[in-house]
C-alpha cells in the first residue's frame, strides 16, 4: 500500500469509529434515562 492510501484509510476508519461511538453512546444514554424513569 502507498503511504497516501494508508493515511486516507486510517482517516476514514477513524471517522467511522468516532461516528459509531457517538451512536452507541446515544443509545446507552437513552437506555439509561429510560431505566431511571
Amino acid at each position: 500500500m502507498e503511504k497516501i492510501d494508508l493515511e486516507i484509510f486510517l482517516k476514514e476508519t477513524g471517522l467511522n469509529l468516532i461516528f459509531f461511538n457517538i451512536k452507541s453512546m446515544k443509545v446507552l444514554l437513552l437506555s439509561n434515562t429510560c431505566d431511571v424513569v
